[in-house]
């Protein structure tokens, strides 16, 4: 019975978080028009990321400049790793240049190659103007690479892998090469010619079974 009632409040409390959610947004907003910045970062950093990115994606394109004022570039890195290519190009367009040239100091150079090379070339250019030096000469090494090869995304965070290998082989692969990756942010899937043909998510890695190869 003790069970039932448990599975009952958090049922509950699931709910009204979802009813609270709005209310919680507002109280973010209201803390950026009022330039409260410990109060927005108590209520921004405690969202999940995904609820992060929506709240800068639901944010007016002047308010949105209002974060570099809230958020240090490596903090709003982690965020901008999350965006989807739309977010991350009004993040782009918006923040200024001295900010955003920290915030790609904080990005894996594969996330900042993958960003840029989606930009039409004026674009491109002018991203990699506002690149520090130290990190110019490795971004512009990996675009120099054939994109969409394993070789434009080769970084200390990669970890590449084959259609037939399972996803025990790949956990093996991550215990080995992951002791000497800073951080790994996705596990890269090539065909016999070294092409990417995909990128296979951590989550979905953990929760198929061993023997499940990779291609399925």
């Amino acid at each position: 019975m003790e069970c039932s009632y448990d599975l009952i409040e958090t049922t509950n409390d699931k709910r009204m978080s979802r009813m609270n959610r709005e209310e919680y947004y507002d109280q973010i907003y209201k803390a950026i028009k009022r330039e409260e910045r410990e109060e927005f970062r108590d209520l921004f950093l405690k969202l999940h990321e995904r609820d992060q990115v929506e709240v800068f994606h639901l944010l007016y394109p002047e308010k949105k400049v209002k974060i570099t004022e809230f958020l240090m570039p490596v903090e709003f890195a982690e965020l901008f790793d999350d965006m989807d290519f739309d977010d991350q190009l009004a993040a782009f367009y918006y923040l200024p240049s001295t900010y955003l040239q920290n915030v790609f100091s904080f990005i894996a150079d594969d996330n900042v190659v993958q960003f840029i090379s989606q930009l039409d070339e004026e674009k491109r250019q002018q991203a990699l103007d506002i690149m520090k030096p130290e990190d110019l000469q490795a971004i512009e090494s990996l675009l120099k690479q054939k994109l969409g090869t394993a070789g434009a995304l080769m970084t200390t965070e990669l970890i590449r892998v084959t259609t037939e290998d399972t996803a025990d082989d790949v956990i093996a692969d991550m215990r080995l090469i992951g002791a000497q990756a800073e951080t790994i942010y996705y596990i890269y899937v090539v065909n016999p010619s070294n092409q990417l043909t995909g990128v296979l998510s951590l989550r979905d890695l953990l929760l198929s079974p061993g023997d499940t190869k990779v291609k399925e």
